[in-house]
């Protein structure tokens, strides 16, 4: 049996201020679509400034994507379920202070809650998870959703304290 591929697009960049700073900017079921979306988002502001920082990235759908440092065994399959691209989860594991996920580790992307609950029962236990437990995350992600739609603007001079806010909240506070 085929296994179903999740593509996510990712924009990383590393600020000298801020240090790493990653934007998820959607799931799809193809590099072609990826590939259309990165088109689109590279016309928007914040990232015409920095087109080269796009990654696709891909997922065997209900698989621990597990680089050998997590599980001794490699990349663990959770096995086969009913999957409905409206209700996919990506999942991942941050440390405490890492409030805006800048350094999260991606666990994989799964057809259920119920899966990523197998996930993390699997982990939790393992050196590089087992004192942060409560590290664990997972969103509810659609396939051909795109996030930062709109761009973002790295440095307002109009909003204090702001750092690289979706275009249209900018818009809204200014």
């Amino acid at each position: 049996m085929n296994r179903m591929m999740v593509y996510q697009i990712d924009h990383r960049r590393h600020d000298d201020e801020t240090g790493e700073n990653t934007k998820n900017c959607g799931f799809f079921s193809s590099k072609e679509g990826c590939s259309q979306a990165i088109a689109q988002l590279i016309k928007q502001p914040g990232f015409c400034d920095y087109t080269n920082d796009f990654n696709i990235l891909e997922f065997p759908l209900d698989i621990i994507v597990s680089p050998d440092r997590f599980l001794a065994k490699g990349n663990v399959m959770l096995g086969d379920a009913e999957v409905d691209s409206e209700k996919l989860h990506y999942m991942w594991h941050a440390q405490a202070d890492d409030e805006y996920l800048d350094f999260a580790v991606i666990i994989g992307v799964f057809s259920s809650e119920d899966q990523c609950r197998r996930a993390i029962d699997l982990l939790a236990d393992e050196p590089e998870f087992r004192d942060h437990r409560a590290g664990f995350g997972f969103e509810q992600v659609s396939l051909g959703w795109v996030g930062w739609s709109e761009g973002f603007f790295s440095e307002p001079e109009s909003v204090e304290g702001a750092m690289d806010l979706p275009w249209q909240l900018l818009k809204q506070n200014t």
